[in-house]
């Protein structure tokens, strides 16, 4: 396994372990490198991810806080 994956999958647990904000990392490393390979084309993206909807991606992105100036087609 990458150092990164084992980053992400080994943190220690404690109370008030913030399983969401892990999530939201892995999500944001996964929607960074699926616009890259989109050409920053979200419509692409979305299919490459397996989204229906391109806005749905939008809205994920707005939400963990990725900017972008790419298309939607």
């Amino acid at each position: 396994m990458p150092a990164n994956t084992n980053q992400v999958l080994n943190q220690p647990l404690h109370k008030g372990f913030d399983l969401q904000a892990v999530l939201d990392q892995v999500e944001r490393h996964y929607l960074q490198r699926v616009m890259k390979k989109a050409s920053e084309k979200k419509k692409q993206a979305a299919e490459y991810l397996n989204i229906t909807n391109y806005q749905t991606l939008s809205n994920r992105m707005v939400k963990l806080g990725i900017s972008s100036d790419e298309q939607t087609d």
